[in-house]
């Protein structure tokens, strides 16, 4: 028989962890499937320098502990102000070691009910006699069985994104390239990507490639302008300074067309295209050139419809980047089928739902709301006298100090409702 838990979550990243200890408090009948051996897993490998880009400030000059919260970018929810990150490091930028050892003292400190080890191979959604209608079932790479009636997937980014671009095979990707420097001394490298993670990868060879050129298709989108922490940061814009100081890196609104080996085989010819505007007919200007290297930046997909089933595959959009949701972030299409953690920016490209620091409320909501839908808990509300010194002094304290709203601004907000009858409050 299987393994029946009424909730089920996979992955144990940081959003396994949250929902973890908010199903704990509720006294819920859950489990965490974790493929790895540790929580956190993805950060023992990514970003491949090691480096995060998640702010980790430890102090500000007020003392309410929810507006500190507004800084910390990487601490989990819990009661318990031990398990607070920006006591891991004193770095700004912290290293990915820190959040791993951070994950897994959460994980213990706190009794998150983990099953490492454990790989989920397939997924279908299924009526079997004997057993309640509509459970899914979960197929493990060891053989064993799970069922669930609310199936949550936490598993954060999960494969490269990589471009439809002819002869893609001969170049490297972000997850797959050597990091070793001396590997790119005094080479001719192309990266293609206009984010992080091209521009991270440019800045770690930039001591030691003789020429790098990055290939963004478009006008580079930079966080200081938009607000959104996902778009390209400070800490990795090496290469454009670089570039407007004229030390031959240099970031290229050119589109790469195909790969092809050129003439000495170690080597790999681009063929790419650039939109000349200021030519008395603005049109294409095409070209060639030989690299060293190719590294292929291209961003992640946070959904893998092959673990399922046809009768539970969920619906995606961004040609497959992410699943499509309703704003519970239920699936648009399987019903108690749930996605969150980093994927919660399917719904959110404006505010921090990419990150901890944000999805960490959208998971504290998203439990509220399960709980009201199966367990009958009504959605915790504040009540106050009906006058409007008690409905402006909570309003003034919110936006002063509260640091969900802080984070997810223009995704997330509170509602005040005032009832028709003035003897109410």
């Amino acid at each position: 028989m299987p393994t029946y838990r009424e909730t089920i979550i996979i992955g144990a990243g940081p959003a396994g962890l949250q929902m973890g200890h908010y199903m704990n408090k509720a006294k819920r009948d859950y489990v965490i499937l974790e493929a790895s051996n540790k929580p956190g897993h993805f950060f023992t490998h990514e970003p491949r320098h090691g480096l995060l880009i998640s702010i980790n400030k430890r102090f500000n000059p007020f003392p309410e502990f929810e507006y500190n919260m507004r800084h910390d970018w990487n601490s989990l929810l819990s009661d318990d102000r031990s398990l607070l990150f920006t006591k891991y490091t004193t770095d700004l930028f912290p290293k990915a070691e820190d959040i791993v050892r951070y994950l897994n003292d959460f994980a213990i400190k706190l009794e998150i009910k983990v099953r490492y080890n454990t790989r989920v191979v397939n997924i279908s959604k299924e009526d079997r006699p004997g057993a309640a209608k509509g459970l899914f079932y979960l197929k493990a790479n060891d053989g064993r069985e799970y069922s669930c009636k609310v199936l949550i997937m936490a598993t954060g980014a999960l494969s490269e994104k990589l471009p439809d671009l002819p002869g893609i095979e001969l170049a490297d990707t972000y997850a797959t390239h050597d990091i070793n420097p001396e590997k790119y001394e005094g080479k001719l490298v192309l990266i293609i990507g206009r984010g992080n993670s091209a521009f991270e990868v440019a800045n770690h060879l930039a001591p030691h490639a003789a020429l790098i050129h990055i290939f963004g298709g478009r006008a580079i989108k930079h966080a200081w302008n938009t607000h959104f922490v996902g778009d390209l940061r400070a800490i990795n814009n090496t290469i454009l300074d670089m570039y407007q100081l004229k030390s031959l890196h240099a970031y290229l609104g050119i589109e790469a067309l195909k790969l092809s080996k050129a003439e000495k085989n170690d080597q790999i010819l681009v063929h790419f295209r650039d939109l000349v505007l200021h030519w008395k007919t603005p049109g294409y200007y095409t070209d060639s050139k030989v690299y060293d290297h190719v590294i292929v930046c291209t961003g992640w997909n946070y959904v893998d419809t092959s673990l399922f089933a046809d009768n539970c595959k969920p619906a995606t959009k961004k040609e497959g980047k992410y699943p499509l949701l309703k704003t519970n972030w239920e699936s648009d299409n399987v019903e108690n089928l749930f996605f969150m953690g980093t994927s919660m920016q399917a719904n959110d490209r404006k505010a921090a739902s990419g990150f901890i620091h944000g999805f960490r409320y959208n998971v504290r909501t998203m439990h509220r709301m399960m709980e009201e839908r199966y367990q009958n808990v009504p959605y915790p509300v504040k009540l106050l006298e009906r006058d409007v010194s008690s409905i402006a002094d909570l309003i003034i304290e919110r936006t002063s100090v509260e640091a969900g709203i802080y984070q997810l601004n223009t995704f997330m907000g509170d509602i005040i409702i005032v009832p028709e009858d003035p003897n109410e409050r």
